[in-house]
């Protein structure tokens, strides 16, 4: 005789809201991002299979969803960052600046200079980003 399983009472309560949903939607329906967030949290505390399997949901798209990802998340992406921004310098008086340039994963540079046009401050911080050891 096969036993059932204890189903803790927040996955039956989840469940239950995705066969409401299910019922009022036809198939093939997107599901929307409040369930699958459940879902995403209910899967990190009782496992990807165990959930899936309970809520009827592809075992591939959950575990898409709750495989951390690098700064991006399948539920809540960040606004993106610029990838350049040009600055209009054109023909200032030359004056004593600092200029700092961030690249990913902590990399970074600081520029302390004067006497240079912030054209030469900008072509010299290019120069030395570029310039990798």
């Amino acid at each position: 005789m096969k036993t059932r399983k204890h189903i803790p009472q927040e996955l039956e309560k989840l469940r239950t809201s995705f066969e409401q949903w299910r019922s009022e939607h036809p198939k093939g329906s997107r599901i929307p991002q409040s369930l699958w967030q459940e879902a995403v949290r209910m899967a990190r505390r009782y496992g990807v299979s165990r959930v899936s399997n309970f809520l009827k949901l592809s075992y591939p798209c959950l575990q898409r969803k709750v495989e951390p990802q690098d700064s991006l998340s399948a539920l809540n992406p960040p606004a993106k960052t610029p990838g350049f921004v040009e600055l209009g310098f054109q023909s200032l008086t030359p004056v004593a600046c600092s200029l700092r340039v961030e690249r990913g994963k902590g990399k970074s540079v600081t520029l302390t200079l004067s006497g240079l046009s912030p054209e030469d401050a900008i072509k010299a911080a290019c120069g030395l980003w570029e310039a990798r050891p």
